[in-house]
C-alpha cells in the first residue's frame, strides 16, 4: 500500500514533467548537447545508463532540478489546512483554513534564484567547478514543504533521472516540421492543462538515434528484462 501511494503520488506529475522535458530540449538545443556530452563521457555507448550513474551526471540532474523549478507540473502545489490559528503579515489565518502555496511564484523568487529567475538555466544548480549544489536540497519548492512534502518526490526524481538519461543517451530530440513544412516551436508560456497539472502546449518533435547500434542495444536490454521476468519475448 505504501508503495502504491508513493508511486501514485509521483506518476501524474512525472508524466507531465517528461512532456515539458521534450519541449525544453527543442527550445534549448545547447542544453541537450551539453547533457549528451556529459553522458557520453561518463557512460559511453557500450552500455545503458543506470541509477548508479546519478552521482556522476551533475548536469543531467541540474536539468531536472531546473525543469521542475521553471515549469512545475503542479504550480499550486499541495493544498494544506492550518491546524491552529496563525498570523502572517499582521493578518490572522484561522484554524481549519485552506492554504494553497503559490509554487510558481516561489520558484521564481529573485532573492533565491537571482535576477534571471524567469529564465531556464540549469547551471544555477551547479557549483563553479560543475558539481551539483547541496545534495539534500531539491533546488526548487515543487514538492512542497515540511511534514506535508510530496511523498512521491523520491520516486519522481529517480524516475525522471533514469528516463531522461536513457532518452538523451539513445536519441537526439529535434523539432518536427508541421504540415506546411515549417518548424514552429511553441512558447512554454502557452501552457495548458487540466485541474492542478500544467502541461506544455501541443507540439511536434522527432527523435533520431544518436549512433549506430542504439536500437539493437535497446532491444537486447528489453529482451533480457522480459526473459528475467519469465515473459515471452516480443519479436
Amino acid at each position: 500500500m505504501e508503495w502504491m501511494l508513493t508511486s501514485g503520488a509521483g506518476y501524474e506529475t512525472t508524466s507531465a514533467s517528461l512532456a515539458w522535458f521534450f519541449l525544453i530540449m527543442i527550445q534549448f538545443p545547447h542544453v541537450q548537447r551539453k547533457a549528451q556530452e556529459e553522458i557520453d563521457t561518463v557512460i559511453g555507448r557500450s552500455r545503458l545508463p543506470s541509477f548508479s550513474d546519478m552521482n556522476h551526471l551533475p548536469f543531467v540532474r541540474a536539468i531536472i532540478r531546473e525543469m521542475l523549478r521553471w515549469r512545475p507540473p503542479a504550480p499550486f502545489g499541495i493544498i494544506y489546512q492550518s491546524v491552529r490559528d496563525d498570523y502572517f503579515d499582521g493578518k490572522i489565518i484561522p484554524k481549519g483554513s485552506i492554504c494553497i502555496p503559490n509554487i510558481w511564484t516561489i520558484n521564481r523568487d529573485l532573492q533565491i534564484y537571482g535576477t534571471d529567475a524567469t529564465e531556464f538555466r540549469p547551471e544555477r544548480h551547479l557549483t563553479s567547478d560543475g558539481k551539483l549544489k547541496d545534495e539534500k536540497d531539491e533546488g526548487n519548492f515543487t514538492f512542497g514543504f515540511g511534514k506535508r512534502v510530496c511523498v512521491g518526490r523520491y520516486f519522481a526524481n529517480k524516475g525522471l533521472f533514469i528516463d531522461i538519461t536513457m532518452i538523451l543517451w539513445a536519441m537526439s530530440i529535434k523539432p518536427s516540421p508541421n504540415g506546411s513544412g515549417q518548424i514552429v516551436i511553441p512558447s512554454p508560456s502557452m501552457d495548458v492543462g487540466e485541474g492542478v497539472i500544467s502541461l506544455p502546449p501541443p507540439f511536434e518533435c522527432r527523435c533520431e538515434p544518436r549512433f549506430a547500434g542504439v536500437e539493437a542495444t535497446l532491444k537486447q536490454a528489453r529482451d533480457a528484462v522480459l526473459l528475467t521476468h519469465g515473459d515471452r519475448r516480443i519479436p
